[in-house]
């Protein structure tokens, strides 16, 4: 995880518990995926650079305007607050994630968490239950987002509309902070919402998905 490392392993710990305690209200197999960031969405550093050139470059001219003085060559004047500015924005955009989010845009971010929630719904096989009813939660770090992907089994019973209550109250908590209480709490929501919705299997329910959260660093 990065430096602040917002999930300790007692963190962890709590997820797996509270997967196991959803899992035995229902036929569900609830999968977790934590995630970093989902792309290192180098564009937006770019543009912090081109922006910062920009802003540098507009106050060299107020400042000559105002005080009408260059203060050395004028070539120099015309070359340093661009490229000043340029690497002011650029790291300025490297080092605060809600800068760096805001270049992005909430319609790339949305769709690189989507492609990565599908991706992990493939790479953790979700769908390698005998009764398709894998539910995946994937909790995107730096984006601030969560996507839930259900297999066909779960898609039957549960309406695609019933999930955005649980998302919306994840994404509120890592906005404010408390990532792994919101985790823990979705997870006991999805548990809750799975069994009122009776997703139930033929026989002796059997745990077929590990119950630990997978973490990646990307």
């Amino acid at each position: 995880m990065s430096s602040g490392r917002p999930f300790t392993d007692a963190d962890l710990a709590a997820i797996s518990t509270a997967v196991d305690d959803a899992e035995q209200r229902s036929a569900g197999e609830i999968v977790t995926a934590i995630v970093e960031r989902c792309d290192a969405y180098a564009g937006a550093l770019w543009k912090g650079g081109a922006l910062g050139a920009m802003a540098a470059a507009i106050a060299a001219s107020i400042l000559h305007g105002v005080a009408g003085w260059w203060g050395g060559s004028i070539w120099l004047w015309l070359a340093l607050p661009a490229w000043a500015g340029a690497g002011a924005g650029y790291l300025l955009a490297r080092i605060a994630p809600a800068l760096q989010r805001a270049l992005v845009g909430p319609e790339v971010l949305d769709l690189r968490v989507e492609r990565r929630a599908m991706a992990a719904f493939v790479e953790s096989e979700v769908f390698a239950t005998r009764n398709r009813t894998g539910v995946l939660l994937l909790v995107a770090l730096f984006e601030h987002r969560v996507e839930i992907v259900a297999d066909t089994g779960v898609e039957a019973r549960v309406a695609h509309t019933e999930w955005q209550p649980i998302l919306d109250r994840l994404t509120g908590g890592l906005r404010q902070g408390r990532a792994a209480q919101s985790v823990v709490a979705a997870i006991r929501e999805i548990g809750g919402l799975l069994e009122a919705r009776g997703v139930t299997a033929p026989g002796a329910d059997i745990d077929e998905l590990p119950d630990e959260p997978s973490v990646h660093r990307e």
